[in-house]
């Protein structure tokens, strides 16, 4: 690790955005609760980065966290590991998530197991915990290790209908931090510049913070309610925006083709529905502001699409 901070700070971009997200698991997995700025003193102390290229590094290793399934928004802008789980991939390989402290165990009691880290754009960048096993050996391997394996077919379900969303009530005398703007969603399905915090009446709010060339470095989310505030995680959010916009006629467009079974939707979805298209398709991969899913069964897009209210199109490849 020493070594690192002696090379060129491009390439100790490229080395961090390659080893860092796993080694800021297992962080987060021994501290149970981590922020974003510990996070970021993490990174610090290996490498040479400036402040600002750190949290630019740290918000991605985040955001493959999260994306991957790995890792959950417990408190605004602090992060804890799901329960270790495993998601059968095929026959005897199963791909290990969350918690990475069981991957010692793993690691002495398994036939095959090994981190894969793959490379693509820096925000496709990911590892792969993968385990090799009998399958008649499988469920006595994850009762001893209290891993809770999951069929693939499993992973639908996990992802939360919009319309049972219940309106989170306020936190007692909480205030949200200053900020450089406000935004309000607006019943019409648009984000609008809010004139002050104290013009929010009653809606999904956000705080944005810029840096000085007026891009976002900062985005947080909340309740306003008539007795005061109530913040959301990013996942609670991103499902309520799914569903204000589809009441506001205004829901995400994605689309299936019947040609290549390729489902393609815009980013922000909310990270169960990313998990479960990430492992039900073959291969996932993002192209400007979309994600494609390869070799995904029609059924589960259909479902996938009805809970988030997303308005699905079928390609028939028919002229």
């Amino acid at each position: 690790m020493d070594n690192i901070r002696k090379l060129p700070i491009e390439s100790q971009r490229k080395l961090w955005l390659r080893e860092c997200p796993y080694a800021a698991l297992f962080l987060i997995s021994c501290v149970g609760e981590v922020s974003q700025s510990r996070l970021t003193q993490f990174v610090n102390g290996y490498t040479a980065l400036d402040a600002s290229v750190s949290r630019e590094l740290v918000g991605k290793i985040i955001r493959v966290l999260q994306r991957d399934g790995n890792i959950f928004e417990a408190k605004q802008n602090r992060y804890s590991s799901f329960p270790p789980y495993a998601i059968q991939k095929n026959q005897e390989e199963w791909l290990i998530l969350g918690d990475a402290r069981v991957d010692t165990f793993i690691a002495k009691g398994a036939p095959v197991f090994q981190v894969i880290r793959t490379e693509g754009s820096c925000e496709e960048i990911h590892f792969e915990r993968l385990l090799m096993i009998e399958n008649q050996d499988a469920h006595k391997f994850f009762s001893d290790n209290q891993i809770r394996p999951f069929q693939r077919i499993e992973l639908v379900n996990l992802i939360q209908d919009v319309d049972r969303l219940i309106k989170p009530i306020s936190w007692s005398e909480y205030e949200p931090n200053p900020c450089d703007r406000w935004e309000i969603l607006s019943d019409s399905g648009y984000w609008t510049l809010a004139k002050s915090q104290s013009a929010i009446t009653e809606e999904l709010c956000r705080s944005i913070n810029v840096d000085r060339e007026g891009n976002t470095i900062i985005e947080k989310y909340y309740f306003r309610n008539k007795d005061g505030w109530s913040p959301l995680i990013i996942d609670e959010a991103r499902l309520w925006i799914y569903r204000i916009m589809a009441e506001a006629d205004k829901p995400y467009e994605g689309k299936y083709s019947n040609v290549n079974n390729t489902f393609q939707v815009p980013l922000g979805l909310p990270y169960t529905a990313y998990v479960a298209l990430r492992y039900l398709g073959s291969k996932t991969k993002i192209i400007g502001n979309h994600l494609f899913v390869e070799n995904i069964d029609f059924d589960v897009v259909k479902d996938i699409c009805g809970r988030l209210h997303i308005k699905l199109e079928v390609d028939s490849g028919k002229t």
